[in-house]
């Protein structure tokens, strides 16, 4: 399986749930790693005189320096993103690519893992979480 990157600011900012980070680092499919490149710091240090969180700052920073998709749930992270040729994905969008090729079941099991995730703290309006069901809907019909 392929890791990714979360720089530790992420976890520094994190609401006290730790746990999958913890799982992730000892499974060794998430490495903390922070910003090198002199373009990236300032690029970090760019986001954050913006307004951007440290976490949402270092997170697009890192993603910019690797080459690598951003996974977010912030839509000031995205939209920044997105002005600096940055490719993101949503969390939902990533359920739903699961479902696409079937490792999640059916719309009722891509509802139990979307809000498995929101009682740990992922952010979804209720008109996003209910459109994003409604994709999922549409998905598995096709």
């Amino acid at each position: 399986m392929e890791g990714g990157n979360l720089p530790p600011s992420v976890r520094q900012t994190d609401t006290g749930r730790y746990s999958s980070h913890i799982t992730g680092k000892a499974d060794g499919w998430l490495r903390l790693k922070d910003v090198e490149t002199v373009e990236a710091i300032a690029m970090r240090d760019e986001f954050l005189a913006q307004g951007l969180g440290t976490g949402e700052s270092n997170s697009l920073a890192l993603a910019k320096e690797l080459n690598t998709v951003l996974l977010a749930n912030d839509e000031a992270a995205i939209t920044t993103a997105r002005r600096y040729n940055i490719e993101t994905r949503w969390v939902t969008e990533i359920l739903h690519n699961v479902m696409k090729v079937n490792f999640i079941k059916s719309a009722e099991e891509y509802t139990e893992i979307l809000d498995s995730c929101i009682g740990h703290g992922l952010y979804v309006s209720k008109e996003e979480r209910e459109k994003a069901i409604q994709t999922a809907q549409e998905i598995r019909r096709s």
